[in-house]
């Protein structure tokens, strides 16, 4: 009944979307002489229709506990923007972006709430991350949450960044995570 309601909340925000047409381009965020611009990035009509589906509307609640045993619940900090990290453990992949990670969670704990999210069962994810420390709570089996909520489509790694009010201000698909990119200058904007 919950996996339906989910269903239900996304396909009436996709109907939102659809007939107010609101527009939200995702943004890579390079330094120039200590500033940081605004480059519209550009995808393809596929990838922009799925990111459209969420940028500017609320975060989609959900409730689940990492793999300590602690309950998080998207909604629950209010106050902190939230990035919602998609990933699978599959070794070599990703490690620049938790290291990334890493030290945004040690740079900004007073603001921003890390909340990653691995498809695979728990002892895969915790065997995996004895290579990989991380600073940061990780959610095992979200292989769910992830396909019926929050775009699977958009690839692997992907990052929801949900403000401190809980509406999704930026969705970064793997085509952007994919590149080598400074995450601290792209999220500049929210941190």
């Amino acid at each position: 009944m919950f996996l339906f309601g989910l269903v239900m909340v996304k396909w009436i925000v996709s109907v939102i979307f659809f007939f107010f047409g609101i527009s939200f381009l995702p943004a890579q965020i390079d330094s120039a002489q200590g500033h940081y611009l605004y480059k519209p990035e550009s995808f393809s009509p596929p990838i922009q229709a799925l990111i459209k589906q969420f940028e500017g509307f609320p975060s989609i609640p959900m409730e689940a506990p990492d793999i300590e045993g602690k309950t998080h619940r998207i909604g629950g900090y209010r106050g902190k923007v939230t990035l919602m990290f998609f990933w699978k453990a599959t070794p070599g992949r990703g490690d620049q972006l938790f290291q990334q990670f890493n030290a945004i969670a040690e740079k900004y704990p007073k603001k921003v709430k890390i909340l990653s999210l691995a498809d695979e069962p728990k002892k895969e994810v915790v065997n995996f991350l004895q290579a990989q420390p991380i600073k940061f709570p990780v959610i095992a089996n979200a292989k769910m949450l992830s396909e019926a909520v929050y775009g699977s489509d958009l690839g692997y790694p992907r990052i929801f960044v949900i403000d401190e009010f809980g509406i999704i201000k930026l969705v970064l698909p793997e085509v952007v995570l994919s590149k080598d990119i400074n995450l601290e200058n792209m999220l500049a904007l929210f941190l």
